[in-house]
């Protein structure tokens, strides 16, 4: 049943990338015939992982529908360094050849990104994950992508926290401090943060560091 729906649905990937990068560092060096459900929770997955991760092997050719793993799939783990570079580089454009006809990457904004895999049916936060994908593989893989693309990612952490500073300021006003489980309303967007992954692709963990930094001076507005 779930082959199906991954066989139904159009949209590209949209599971989270350390999740699919751990998929593939898992296989190094042993790609097994067939993907089946017990790697997966060898590995422990979720389900919605699994349905998500099992989508985007299928996206990319690098399974069939019956979890049988692809030639595909073997030269891309197999490589190392510049030729995994060109493998993966020739793989995203494959999959993704509909957005590169209808959009410039080099220079197309991030409305027009967005634009695009809301035309697959992909909305709300379906359609960012989607989006943030494609900017993970595509700077993995060597593509050279807009920088629209990336102060889009960075704006939109900047409007989370610029409304989560005027509900603490509200709560101030009114003689009380934002708690939950001891912690203060900074502490908590703070955990909300994601964890730095060294594997991240260099502009990934370039746009990570600018709003940490951004985080820690909302914290710390005198440092």
């Amino acid at each position: 049943m779930a082959n199906k729906r991954i066989q139904a649905t159009n949209l590209p990937p949209y599971v989270a990338y350390s999740t699919w990068r751990r998929l593939l560092e898992s296989l190094n060096g042993a790609v097994p015939a067939k993907l089946d459900r017990s790697l997966y929770d060898r590995l422990g997955f979720s389900g919605t992982q699994i349905f998500t991760l099992k989508a985007a092997l299928y996206f990319f050719d690098l399974i069939k529908l019956d979890d049988t793993s692809t030639e595909k799939l073997h030269e891309l783990v197999e490589a190392k360094g510049d030729k995994r570079k060109e493998i993966l580089n020739k793989i995203v454009r494959e999959a993704y050849l509909p957005l590169f006809t209808k959009l410039d990457v080099r220079t197309a904004t991030s409305g027009q990104l967005s634009g695009y895999f809301e035309s697959l049916n992909a909305k709300g936060d379906i359609r960012r994950k989607c989006s943030s994908f494609f900017l993970s593989i595509g700077t993995e893989a060597g593509i050279e992508l807009s920088p629209h693309f990336f102060k889009r990612a960075k704006s939109g952490l900047g409007r989370k926290k610029e409304a989560a500073k005027i509900r603490a300021e509200k709560h101030d006003r009114a003689g009380h401090q934002l708690t939950v489980v001891g912690k203060s309303w900074e502490e908590l967007v703070l955990d909300k943060f994601p964890d730095f992954d060294p594997t991240w692709p260099e502009a990934i963990r370039k746009v990570w560091f600018e709003d940490f930094k951004e985080l820690l001076l909302l914290k710390h507005p005198s440092t």
